[in-house]
């Protein structure tokens, strides 16, 4: 392009971070400084995205620290949420939590519900309770909430407070039968009768993938010798011989 500007180098940082390649996006956004282009809300969030998609801590952090102290730019509850998956996903939990209480807006229901699934991806139970009770009291209604405490009691055997936040225990041999129906299992069924082998298998769902179905695509992919293409609501998953792009950072 003869002008590269703002909007390109955003949508280029934004790309990188959705299929994974984080080091590529953070050395994208810093030729866009070195061009003298000031970075906006849009492209902090985007360049702390691929920080956190690639599991890229300290790069993220001084990415964070970076556009506050030199462009006097004021983080939004977008960009404390970014910052607060990435420490959450390494499992710098207190680290988080601390950014929380420092941060001079109010946490709003992102925040809270990133630090809650940090939790449960860490089986931290005593941070996992104080964020659920934040998230029910900005939104009691919220389901996926009760459910993530839920699975973080369950996994520490407390059957007792497993059903003081849900009415009814899923059964092992149900759970199953829920998991046959995800939508993404049955695409790779259809692509797999469907299709030569060898040839790649793309497909696209408007959820965020849950962990046994990610699961399930790198066994698959290992096994058939298939790569396997999967866009979900956030990134692109781009599965090879048991492995996923996004490093299980998703």
């Amino acid at each position: 392009m003869p002008e590269k500007n703002l909007a390109s180098w955003t949508v280029m940082v934004t790309a990188f971070g959705t299929h994974g390649r984080g080091r590529e996006a953070i050395s994208l956004f810093y030729d866009m400084l070195g061009q003298h282009i000031i970075p906006d809300e849009g492209m902090f969030t985007s360049v702390l995205s691929a920080c956190s998609h690639s599991g890229l801590v300290d790069e993220g952090k001084e990415i964070f620290y970076k556009v506050m102290r030199d462009y006097n730019m004021e983080p939004g509850h977008t960009q404390y949420s970014c910052l607060i998956d990435l420490l959450g996903r390494a499992g710098n939990l207190d680290e988080a939590y601390i950014v929380i209480n420092d941060m001079r807006l109010k946490p709003n229901e992102d925040i809270w519900t990133s630090l809650l699934s940090a939790c449960r991806l860490h089986r931290n139970l005593k941070l996992a309770e104080i964020a659920a009770e934040k998230l029910f009291e900005l939104n009691p209604n919220e389901v996926s909430g009760y459910v993530c405490l839920a699975n973080i009691y369950a996994a520490e055997r407390r059957w007792e407070d497993v059903e003081k936040v849900r009415e009814l225990d899923v059964e092992e041999e149900v759970k199953e039968r829920m998991l046959w129906d995800h939508s993404e299992r049955l695409a790779l069924a259809f692509a797999l009768i469907n299709t030569n082998p060898g040839v790649t298998i793309r497909i696209t769902k408007n959820l965020r993938v849950c962990g046994d179905c990610h699961t399930v695509m790198k066994m698959i992919s290992k096994l058939t010798g298939r790569e396997i293409i999967m866009r979900d609501i956030t990134r692109f998953h781009h599965f090879r011989d048991g492995r996923c792009s996004c490093g299980d950072y998703w």
